[in-house]
């Protein structure tokens, strides 16, 4: 029998859309606070660099969270799951507030991190399942754009934090503070990244709020998981490319593989970017900086946010209008894009070359992760293994961006310059063109798959419509 077409609800699609981007901005506030408040912190909790890197314990967390969440989802679904974690990353917030409360200035930066560091096991999961949600919602040519809307996260985290930074690190008092700590944070207070902390747990708590609300699964007529995507434009627009299927298959993929080792190659650049990057171009020439001052640091970094908002609306729309079985040419550009973005992240020929390299490094955020999670349905045949290769993507994803942290704060501690970061990163940027050049290969192969079956599926349903008089 013809299966009928699911209904496509646009306007709860978008709302699902935007509470997953929203919420995800909770996190990502969390992540990108680093970039304006690193040497606030080490000032304040008299610590290090490789001790800072600890901070990528709260990622580290989420490491384990990815694959289990995938698995939590099947159980449980994708709604529970989301709703669970943004409760999870309330609380994740509120004791380390807490103790910071009780402790002041003695308070230890690693308890300090460390109790709150289960924030990271709902990163972890609501990546995962707000990603399933928005998947359900959408027919698969309609997918992309609201992909790179959530993509969108990462944009408006970087947006909210350095414009709002300035203001709330303005709101710390300078009392309890030497002179010479002072002068190490460039004239701020050493405790401007507590207002800058509050900011984002404030909104984590609406954003819980507002998910309660609003946020829910499709039913069952509504859902377009699993439809082939190579059926775009004919009758058989329902033909599924989703069967019984199981969990491990997820493991097995070598096309999820290779999207989830590209995206290594993608995070630890992130990683480094969100951690130190402003921090690298304030240092002196000594260390291989520039001396830029820090608010210029700062509002520097926003051409990464409007690169990326303008990029995530335009590509995502753009994405709809290309046949999929042109896209691995699209692949090639940003796979290029990402190897000159992993090289040049600390190789800074002059401060000329900023801006236009911090706009080619936004847009190669936004694009990557926008063509990831709209084609890892494509490699998937059913929805456990989608769900354990979301949680494979989340769980890699977050290796490569806590392990960069940690690693390269050790290599600046060790060689006491920037330019020891660029040695890991030549290889992530060599190992991109290589792993790219795979997957190519490996898509194009899929989607020759996924028109065959598109065919067959159309030459069925055909079929049947032509039986259909002579058996009534």
């Amino acid at each position: 029998m013809t299966a009928t077409a699911p209904v496509f609800n646009r306007k709860m699609a978008w709302v699902v859309t935007i509470i997953q981007v929203l919420s995800s901005v909770t996190f990502g506030l969390g992540m990108y606070q680093g970039m304006t408040t690193t040497i606030l912190k080490i000032v304040y909790f008299n610590m290090d660099y490789t001790t800072f890197g600890l901070v990528s314990v709260f990622g580290l967390i989420s490491i384990i969270s990815g694959i289990p969440g995938g698995l939590l989802m099947g159980k449980f679904g994708a709604r529970k799951l989301f709703l669970g974690c943004m409760l999870l990353s309330v609380i994740a917030g509120t004791v380390p507030l807490i103790y910071l409360i009780i402790m002041g200035r003695a308070a230890n930066f690693i308890v300090f991190t460390a109790i709150g560091c289960y924030g990271g096991l709902a990163w972890g999961c609501v990546s995962v399942a707000g990603t399933m949600l928005v998947n359900m919602w959408f027919p698969p040519q309609k997918r992309s754009l609201p992909m790179g809307c959530c993509g969108m996260f990462v944009p408006l985290s970087l947006m909210i934090i350095l414009f709002a930074s300035s203001w709330l690190i303005s709101l710390a008092p300078m009392d309890g503070f030497t002179p010479e700590e002072i002068a190490a944070c460039f004239g701020q207070s050493p405790a401007g990244w507590i207002p800058v902390m509050l900011f984002g747990y404030f909104f984590t708590i609406l954003m819980t709020v507002l998910a309660f609300l609003f946020l829910r699964m499709p039913k069952p007529e509504e859902s377009w998981l699993g439809v082939n995507a190579a059926t775009e434009g004919t009758e058989a627009g329902t033909s599924q490319n989703f069967n019984e299927g199981r969990a491990r298959d997820g493991f097995t993929n070598l096309g999820v593989w290779l999207l989830v080792l590209v995206f290594v190659c993608y995070s630890w650049a992130s990683g480094a970017f969100a951690t130190y990057w402003p921090t690298y171009i304030e240092s002196p020439a000594e260390l291989g900086g520039f001396s830029v001052p820090p608010a210029d640091a700062n509002m520097m970094s926003t051409a990464v946010s409007y690169a990326m908002i303008a990029v995530s609306l335009i590509v995502g729309w753009l994405l709809t209008k290309i046949n999929r079985g042109k896209w691995w040419i699209l692949l090639a550009v940003v796979i290029a894009m990402i190897a000159f973005n992993d090289w040049f992240l600390f190789r800074m020929p002059s401060t000329a070359f900023f801006v236009p390299f911090l706009i080619t490094y936004g847009c190669t955020q936004e694009l990557y992760p926008c063509i990831t999670y709209t084609l890892m349905p494509e490699f998937c045949d059913s929805p456990k293994e989608l769900s354990t290769a979301l949680g494979l993507l989340s769980c890699v994803m977050n290796i490569a961006g806590s392990v960069s942290g940690m690693i390269n704060g050790r290599l600046r501690d060790v060689f006491g310059n920037w330019s020891a970061l660029t040695i890991p990163l030549s290889i992530c940027a060599i190992g991109a063109i290589v792993l790219g050049i795979a997957l190519i290969i490996v898509w194009r192969k899929r989607w020759s798959t996924l028109q065959a079956r598109a065919a067959e599926q159309i030459a069925k349903d055909e079929a049947e419509k032509e039986a259909t008089p002579a058996t009534a």
